[in-house]
């Protein structure tokens, strides 16, 4: 189900990637038009067009976007085992390194995908369920205790307190 939404969400950006792409010949063809007409060229306009994997990839960037990314890949019921590989390199891509995506090709290019697969397979047979989770840094949870200690002792007004008129 969850493989079902990313695959339509992808289409559906896909989509409207081709229409900005469109849109943007468009006008690049009027602003060509118009500095043919005042004698001027091409060469001193210049237009940069991201690819849907380069929005991806930089939405990966933050780390509960990836978590959930490749959660949604794992709880895919019919899992295709080569889209875990592809996941994974898009998340390298935001998070790590060269090394990790050399990790990724590698991981990929064994059958490393289908035995994770299994594994959640197995473990949802069980009853549990094989996720994906931020790891937070120490100094995040030393913070995050801190404000939940002052909201206990009222040095903090917690937003379930705040009145909302509208």
């Amino acid at each position: 189900m969850a493989l079902a939404i990313v695959y339509i969400l992808d289409k559906l950006v896909q989509g409207l990637y081709c229409c900005c792409v469109l849109a943007i010949k468009v006008l690049k063809n009027a602003i060509f038009n118009w500095l043919s007409l005042i004698g001027g060229t091409m060469q001193s306009v210049k237009v940069q067009v991201k690819s849907h994997e380069d929005f991806l990839i930089e939405s990966l960037k933050d780390p509960e976007e990836a978590a959930a990314y490749v959660s949604a890949i794992l709880e895919e019921e019919k899992p295709e085992p080569e889209l875990l590989p592809l996941c994974l390199d898009h998340v390298a891509a935001a998070l790590g390194n060269e090394s990790d995506r050399q990790w990724v090709k590698d991981f990929g290019a064994s059958d490393k995908s289908q035995a994770v697969y299994e594994l959640a397979a197995w473990l949802d047979r069980l009853g549990l369920k094989l996720t994906v989770d931020v790891q937070y840094s120490e100094k995040f949870m030393a913070d995050f205790r801190e404000a939940q200690q002052d909201i206990e002792n009222g040095d903090v007004v917690s937003l379930s307190s705040i009145r909302r008129d509208v």
